[in-house]
């Protein structure tokens, strides 16, 4: 996950022209991979109180679906915005 983080933040840093659009990808990507790991602590911790099934369940609400849905989102806008400038470059004259 971490190689991934850094990856997409790299081709997000050089390759899209929006200041905008290039920090609210690297906040997503950053958030997101930074803390999608912690869902394992909290659900390890759970466990000897609320079992193995409920645990999972909290660490799935709190940590995992809204942090991992932050990346997977900066992961799409970035194919968008790769995708965008495709098409712009290829319909621009030489």
């Amino acid at each position: 996950m971490g190689t991934v983080i850094i990856v997409t933040t790299m081709v997000a840093t050089t390759l899209v022209g929006s200041d905008t659009l290039r920090r609210a990808i690297v906040v997503l990507l950053t958030v997101g991979g930074a803390v999608y790991p912690f869902g394992y602590l909290l659900w390890s911790a759970l466990i000897p109180f609320a079992g193995v099934t409920p645990a999972k369940r909290i660490a799935e609400w709190v940590v995992w679906i809204p942090f991992g849905s932050a990346a997977i989102a900066a992961t799409w806008l970035l194919v968008w915005a790769l995708g965008t400038r495709l098409v712009t470059r290829r319909r621009q004259p030489t």
